[in-house]
């Protein structure tokens, strides 16, 4: 497949803009929007965008995420605002007949009841897990979405089932972050003002963390691809624990570490089948350790510019 005038939705954010830094190195040409420049839940923006772009490929990454502290006080705008965003851009997309839409997952749509090795085939069993039951349910009416529209169209689709992510340009609000930025903020405050980092949860709970840099160049590779639903995962697995005390150290952090454990508590295991990601041949090129100290690099450094989300 050609890929060409291929358009990035929320172009600005942490994943979106890893993305368009690779298209640009392939020298594909491309078109990207924030929410600032276009509003997705205004389908009348959307239209008109398309109708001067013409897009022919969508990668789609732009969605509302509030993290683990922000979910339980915004249930109905993380349902509701992302079915807008994600109806409003399929109905644009069948309207100006885009040839493949590529949308960004989450592995939230899994249920609590797996843990180890989940599989793509059992993303519609059980209910997500009640720490981010409308974000997954959000994304699996999603799946659901390109599923028909592919059937009704024959608009071609890939599914990315993601895992953890993290990365430059992301959300680090300590409250509405996800894991790594909203703690890389918490030690940044802590190291500044020599006070105690207090953090969520079990410290045993798990996780798999990919760095956006690597997940960009699996994404454009699958938009070429001839999958339709595919599990995307760091092959590394690290405890909170250990994830914080790497952070400390990056930081040169001595001071003292508090674990609020009736606090948020998520899943506490979350490993992805990635027998089909395997297909690919495409290895991470960066270590855990290593993003986390460019990540950390380029927040201290843009910590008081308008490009932090804090």
């Amino acid at each position: 497949m050609k890929l060409n005038k291929v358009l990035v939705s929320g172009g600005k954010g942490t994943l979106g803009s890893a993305i368009i830094d690779h298209l640009k190195e392939k020298k594909i040409r491309h078109f990207y929007f924030s929410s600032k420049k276009v509003d997705m839940t205004n389908l009348k923006n959307l239209d008109l965008f398309f109708k001067k772009n013409k897009p022919t490929h969508v990668i789609h990454t732009a969605n509302k995420v509030f993290g683990i502290g922000g979910n339980a006080s915004n249930k109905f705008e993380m349902i509701n605002e992302n079915l807008i965003i994600n109806s409003n851009l399929f109905k644009i997309c069948k309207k100006y007949k885009v040839k493949k839409i590529l949308c960004i997952g989450s592995s939230a749509v899994y249920s609590e009841k797996y843990k180890r090795r989940i599989k793509e085939k059992n993303i519609f069993r059980f209910d997500p897990h009640c720490s981010e039951f409308y974000y997954g349910l959000s994304k699996r009416i999603m799946l659901h979405q390109l599923i028909s529209l592919n059937k009704q169209t024959g608009i071609k689709f890939c599914y990315v089932i993601m895992n953890n992510l993290y990365g430059i340009k992301d959300n680090f609000n300590v409250d509405t972050g996800h894991v790594i930025p909203s703690l890389i903020h918490k030690f940044y405050i802590a190291k500044k003002n020599n006070s105690v980092v207090k953090l969520w949860g079990n410290p045993k709970t798990k996780r798999s963390f990919l760095y956006t840099k690597d997940a960009a160049k699996i994404v454009l590779k699958l938009l070429d691809s001839k999958f339709s639903i595919i599990n995307i995962s760091s092959k590394q697995e690290v405890s909170i624990e250990n994830l914080s005390k790497m952070i400390s150290k990056i930081y040169n952090f001595n001071g003292k570490v508090q674990w609020q454990k009736k606090r948020h508590q998520g899943v506490s295991q979350r490993n992805l089948d990635t027998k089909l990601q395997n297909k690919l041949n495409i290895n991470e090129y960066y270590s855990l350790e290593d993003g986390l100290k460019e990540t950390i690099s380029w927040f201290k450094k843009k910590y008081n510019s308008s490009q932090i989300r804090k």
